[in-house]
């Protein structure tokens, strides 16, 4: 960010205020930067553009009135957060075919909640896998999804993997990792 604070004289341009601030969210794992500016008119910048220390903006906030006709308003940057995988005690529910019927049981699991950041204008192109499942429609049994590996310390995705947007073009896909047979410990 700008160090110092800068003064066109009349604020035709959009101008930086003071120092911009640097902080780190710890449940992101980043660094976010924030810097406020003046100018007599507000022109938006385009989110996702780029800042300082390859961030991109994420937000923008509304101009307010500083005195004099001059606007005052907050950009805000963050860097895109490093991949996160973090356990936690749930439940999973496995199913097997016996007999060539569908039985499903329910177990307490160590999962894994794997955090992958994207920074995109399309988040449709970030490709979501679905969960393996079993469906059993009228006696004739359906697959959905990759099919687990049964290895030691073989694993495989716990639920449908999902996306969900930060903030302006920065989205995380999560995914639930869990052992691909709770009768197999993990490696």
């Amino acid at each position: 960010m700008s160090k110092g604070i800068y003064d066109d004289g009349d604020y035709s341009r959009i101008t930086p205020v003071g120092p911009g601030l640097q902080s780190f969210d710890p449940e992101k794992r980043t660094n976010l930067f924030s810097q406020q500016f003046e100018s007599l008119t507000y022109i938006p910048a385009v989110i996702g553009s780029i800042g300082p220390a390859n961030s991109y903006l994420l937000e923008e906030s509304a101009p307010m009135h500083a005195g004099c006709g001059v606007k005052r308003w907050t950009r805000t940057y963050a860097q895109i957060p490093p991949i996160r995988t973090v356990p936690q005690s749930d439940t999973q529910t496995y199913q097997f075919l016996v007999d060539g019927k569908v039985v499903t049981f329910t177990v307490g699991v160590t999962a894994y909640i794997k955090s992958e950041w994207f920074h995109t204008n399309d988040p449709t192109k970030i490709q979501l896998e679905k969960a393996f499942a079993m469906v059993d429609v009228d006696g004739q049994v359906y697959f959905r999804g990759k099919l687990p590996l049964y290895t030691p310390g073989g694993l495989m995705l716990g639920a449908d993997q999902t996306l969900d947007n930060w903030k302006g073009n920065m989205y995380v896909r999560k995914s639930k990792i869990v052992a691909a047979d709770p009768f197999i410990p993990n490696a």
